[in-house]
C-alpha cells in the first residue's frame, strides 16, 4: 500500500478528487447548495413515547 501512495498523489483521479471537493465546499455556502445538503441530510430521529427500547 505504501508503495501506492506516491502515484496515487502525482495522478489525475486525485486531481479530480481534490476539484470536486473543492467545487463542493465552495457550493455548500450558497443557497442552492445548503438547500441540496438539507435535502440529502437524514432526518431528525423524533422522541415519540413508544418508541424507546428501554422499554422492553
Amino acid at each position: 500500500m505504501e508503495t501506492l501512495v506516491p502515484y496515487y498523489r502525482q495522478s489525475l483521479l486525485k486531481r479530480g478528487v481534490d476539484t470536486v471537493d473543492a467545487l463542493a465546499a465552495r457550493a455548500a455556502d450558497t443557497r442552492p447548495g445548503q438547500l441540496l445538503v438539507a435535502l440529502f441530510e437524514p432526518p431528525e430521529q423524533r422522541d415519540e413515547p413508544g418508541n424507546d427500547r428501554d422499554d422492553e
